[in-house]
This record gives structure tokens, sequence and C-alpha cells, in this order.
């Protein structure tokens, strides 16, 4: 769908009318990765995320968007969403520096205890958030956390969040529940990468596309029972 843009090639807010008005096209939005901080993109943000009525994923700049919004002016939309019953939900996907701007909280205090940081924040806004990190941390509104297992110091590199986001959308648009889709994406997420190690590659050489191309063998691995999850996860 070609998208009017600013001088610079960033989305601008007319962009968001086009594609809101095309709401049946598409099972899913991710919005944030690459789309850039402007006056015009963060108001194409606030358009898509106020209109938007299915499942979503929010990641990167969009987070810093509803960062400098006010993201409990924001926590309404995203209940209102929930509770219409839409498959999927939201899933916010910050890193810890993403979250410390969402929250107002030192980065410090939200890593001290990551089970927590999410659970909190995810019952607050009634999303199923993703807390990024070594090991990353996913709570689902209702209370349940799951600790992922998988990756390593590799997929700390940019466009690797990204990747993610797409994963965990691409599994919201095949029906999946907010939580099932965010812990499964972390898990092949990870679980590609720590394949790479074990091919003989080092971790500081993994980069996103290289996930992408090990994408397919580590789903096998999984579907073939070869690798199956394992999390850690809890209740309140």
């Amino acid at each position: 769908l070609p998208l009017p843009e600013g001088e610079e090639g960033q989305a601008v807010a007319s962009g968001a009318e086009q594609i809101l008005s095309r709401l049946g096209t598409w099972d899913v939005l991710v919005i944030g990765p690459g789309i850039g901080r402007y006056p015009d993109t963060d108001r194409f943000v606030l358009k898509m995320l106020g209109g938007w009525s299915g499942p979503m994923v929010v990641d990167a700049d969009a987070l810093n968007v509803l960062a400098a919004w006010g993201p409990d002016s924001w926590v309404p939309r995203a209940r209102e969403i929930r509770a219409a019953g839409v498959p999927g939900g939201v899933v916010l996907t910050p890193h810890a520096g993403e979250l410390a701007r969402l929250t107002g909280v030192e980065i410090r205090e939200l890593k001290s205890d990551p089970i927590a940081t999410a659970r909190t924040w995810a019952d607050r806004w009634g999303v199923t958030l993703v807390f990024k990190g070594a090991p990353t941390v996913t709570a689902a509104p209702e209370g349940r956390v799951w600790v992922n297992p998988t990756g390593n110091s590799g997929l700390a590199t940019g466009g690797s969040g990204d990747l993610l986001s797409g994963i965990i959308g691409a599994f919201l648009g095949q029906g999946m529940s907010g939580p099932h889709a965010a812990v499964l994406g972390s898990y092949l997420h990870g679980l590609a990468a720590d394949l790479w190690v074990e091919d003989g590659e080092a971790q500081r050489s993994l980069l996103p596309s290289d996930v992408v191309e090990i994408l397919p063998r580590t789903l096998a691995a999984v579907a073939r029972a070869e690798r199956p999850p394992r999390w850690r996860w809890s209740w309140r």
C-alpha cells in the first residue's frame, strides 16, 4: 500500500488514515521498528494505536512515542481491546531502557526483579509484556509469567528486537493468544541464536539476518520435539 511521506521519507499522520480505512485487509499490526522519531511520525503512531482494533505488537520507537505521550493515557484503549475479546490483544516488547522511559522507574530497579517488573506493568496496563533481557520475561495481564531459557548475547544487536516483534506478530496473525505468541516467539528467537553457536559460529558475529535463515530449522526442531520448549513460569 503506497503511503504519503514527509520530506525525509518518514511516515506521516495521513498515512495512518489510509491504513485504518482498510482495517479488514490485515490481521495484525506490528508498529515501531525502524519508524524513527519525527513529529509527523509520532502523530502517525498515535493515530494507529488509537484506531487499530485488532491484535498488535508495539515495539521500538512506538514505545518511545507512548513514553512521551504518557502510557497511562493509552491504558484505557489497551483494556478496551482486551475487554472486547480481541484474539491476541496488545503485546508490548520493551527492553530495559524503553521500559524505564515508559514507567519512569530507574533501569537498575526494573532489572533487580524482572519477574515482578513484568508482572506489575502487564497487570497495570492490561497487556502482554515482553521484558527483553537476559533472560527475557513475558507476563500475561492475569498474572502468569514465563522466563525464557533460550538465547545468548549475540541477540544484543540492532534489529534483533525488531525481528522478535515480527515473529510474535506472525503468531498473532495465526490466531494465537498474546501470551502464547510472545512466549513461543521469544523461545524460537533465542533458540535460533543458540543453534547458531552450536553450529560453531561466534555469538558476536550473529546478525538478525542469520536468525532469519536459521528460523525454519529452529521451527522444525521444535515441531519434531528435538528441542521441546521448556519454560520457567509462575502465577501470582
